[in-house]
């Protein structure tokens, strides 16, 4: 005999407490957590100054409102100063800046929908050796049997780069019984510290005496120092001193 088998739906009561997950809610509530929330750079600080030589820690946080560090890695950098410099990721180490004044922004988009942005201002970009360099200036010539000295002082600035290190100095003598003021100009290039060039006397607005110099430069230990000197025509005799010490980092920008 056959059998007649019966096939009946099965049916899931649903009440209160039962039914369908709904992905939807779950993910609001996951984003949820993200409700005030803050970004901060905190590596470099504004006003920063960065040698060009070197390199530097880029990294920022994402706060949750409470102020506690949440894990986060997409951050996107960028600087006013360089548009072709970006970074995508929340910390790292960098010597790819151009020299310049930097205004650095990091950014994040938050699974909330919300866009948190913060930006350090006046980052300094350029070399170790850069600024400007202030101090005390001595020189004699001598013509013939005289010798005139002459002491004063020195301003020399070095370019953002650090190759070219550039600028003047002046000082009253007595010339046959007259006070006569002197200036110096020097034009230098730094190779890692060591200095070396030209230091010119303007002699009364005629010509300037160009004498080789050479020197070193250390901003943070003895600054920058020039010896110069050299002969003209067998009876004019010209050499001096450069001392100074680094009084800004203002290179000039």
């Amino acid at each position: 005999m056959k059998h007649l088998v019966l096939l009946f739906p099965l049916f899931i009561a649903c009440g209160p407490g039962y039914g369908l997950i709904d992905d939807g809610d779950d993910l609001l509530d996951e984003a949820s957590e993200y409700d005030g929330a803050s970004l901060r750079i905190v590596s470099p600080s504004s006003g920063t100054f960065l040698a060009l030589e070197d390199s530097h820690e880029f990294s920022a946080v994402l706060y949750d409102a409470e102020g506690i560090e949440m894990t986060w890695e997409e951050v996107q950098w960028t600087s006013s100063a360089d548009a072709d410099w970006t970074r995508d990721v929340a910390s790292f180490t960098d010597d790819t800046l151009e020299v310049g004044i930097h205004d650095i922004t990091a950014e994040v988009t938050l699974p909330n929908g919300d866009r948190l942005a913060h930006t350090v201002g006046g980052i300094l970009v350029q070399s170790f050796y850069a600024g400007t360099y202030s101090g005390l200036f001595h020189s004699e010539v001598t013509y013939d049997a005289y010798t005139v000295p002459c002491s004063g002082s020195v301003l020399i600035i070095v370019d953002p780069w650090g190759e070219v290190a550039a600028g003047g100095a002046d000082c009253v003598t007595s010339l046959m019984g007259f006070d006569t003021e002197l200036s110096y100009i020097f034009d230098l290039q730094n190779d890692a510290g060591v200095l070396s060039g030209t230091a010119g006397a303007d002699l009364f607005g005629w010509y300037t005496l160009d004498v080789p110099a050479s020197g070193t430069l250390d901003p943070n230990g003895i600054g920058l120092t020039v010896d110069f000197g050299g002969d003209f025509m067998e009876f004019i005799s010209l050499g001096g001193t450069v001392e100074a010490a680094r009084v800004s980092l203002d290179a000039g920008m």
